[in-house]
């Protein structure tokens, strides 16, 4: 059964690594109905590996047109809960009312799978 990312509920999305040269997982989430111009932009996101991978968790600047790095870190078999403010010009993030965060994850060590059980973005108008 598919979990819910909205919800903290043990159910696992899973994403299985590239089998070629560095492995990886990459996936993003878009939030709809973001305000234009938020106050304050929280990014959460719990998750876990098969193996050990470096995690990297960011949002996307449509003014730049770039992903930027909220939060870089070593994740393996154990549930890891990330939870940030998110700095900066923060309407630069929300575009036509959608943000988008993404999960990237990378080893070196073989191929593996990473999963989300929660991707959460928490905005104050």
């Amino acid at each position: 059964m598919l979990g819910n990312l909205f919800t903290d509920d043990a159910l696992y999305l899973a994403f299985n690594s590239t089998n070629k040269g560095t492995r990886t997982v990459q996936w993003y989430g878009t939030f709809s109905n973001v305000p234009a111009a938020p106050t304050a932009l929280t990014a959460t996101f719990k998750g876990r590996a098969s193996a050990s991978c470096t995690q990297v968790f960011a949002i996307y600047n449509w003014v730049t047109r770039a992903w930027v790095n909220l939060d870089t870190r070593a994740v393996g078999t154990t549930d890891v809960l990330v939870t940030l403010p998110v700095a900066g010009t923060l309407a630069d993030y929300v575009s036509a009312g959608s943000t988008r965060l993404r999960v990237t994850c990378t080893s070196g060590a073989g191929s593996f799978t990473a999963s989300g059980n929660l991707l959460r973005l928490t905005t104050t108008a």
